[in-house]
């Protein structure tokens, strides 16, 4: 798959665009199942975050980083960064472990690469990107959602990786799934593309992807 503007190649389907041949920049696999405790694995802990309970930590190790969800899975990435190991506490767990792998995991991954990484959902709209940066639940999505209806192409939801180039930034094409929430569960119909109610009970829209475009 090309995803945010890498090769990746996995074990799982992933709602990103197929990659020609080539170089594979990320390689991902299952790894054992084993238990995922609440707190964070042994190692300097880079990042966390908080929502009433611990929902991931980013560490890294004598062998590499691990970002950990409490009672999901922990993503092992090898200290080059270019392979990944997800461990599942169960089989129940593969289905948000592969929908954090391509959002939030491949957010960190990025980001420890040197990236430059938004928490954020884009579109493409007169040859042009446009990006809405918010916290989780503030409507990121929706605006997208409503930017496709009225005629904008998706380039991504919930992550955005920007790309430098000689004339400016660009944004890769990335996730290419809108996951509405309840609110605006409403806008599906505007929306051309596949529906499936997503793991975390959202309804999740797979409108096309437009490509890699400069951000304005």
């Amino acid at each position: 798959y090309r995803l945010y503007g890498l090769t990746v190649d996995c074990e799982f389907p992933l709602p990103a665009l197929p990659a020609p041949t080539g170089t594979v920049d990320i390689t991902v696999r299952w790894g054992e199942l084993r238990p995922v405790p609440a707190g964070p694995p042994e190692g300097t802990v880079l990042s966390e975050f908080e929502m009433g309970t611990a929902w991931y930590f980013t560490v890294r190790g004598a062998e590499g980083y691990v970002v950990r969800y409490p009672t999901v899975c922990d993503a092992a990435v090898h200290p080059g960064l270019h392979r990944i190991d997800l461990h599942c506490v169960d089989e129940t767990r593969k289905p948000l472990a592969t929908a954090l792998f391509a959002g939030s995991i491949m957010a960190k991954v990025m980001t420890l690469a040197g990236g430059c990484v938004l928490h954020a959902s884009a579109v493409e709209a007169d040859d042009r990107a446009l990006a809405f940066v918010g916290p989780p639940g503030g409507g990121k999505t929706t605006v997208a959602a409503l930017m496709c209806a009225a005629g904008a192409r998706l380039l991504t939801d919930d992550v955005v990786r920007l790309v430098p180039r000689a004339d400016g930034w660009y944004v890769p094409p990335g996730t290419g799934q809108l996951r509405l929430r309840e609110g605006a569960t409403s806008l599906a119909p505007a929306l051309s593309g596949e529906t499936e109610e997503t793991v975390d009970g959202r309804i999740g829209v797979s409108p096309p992807l437009a490509g890699e475009v400069r951000l304005e």
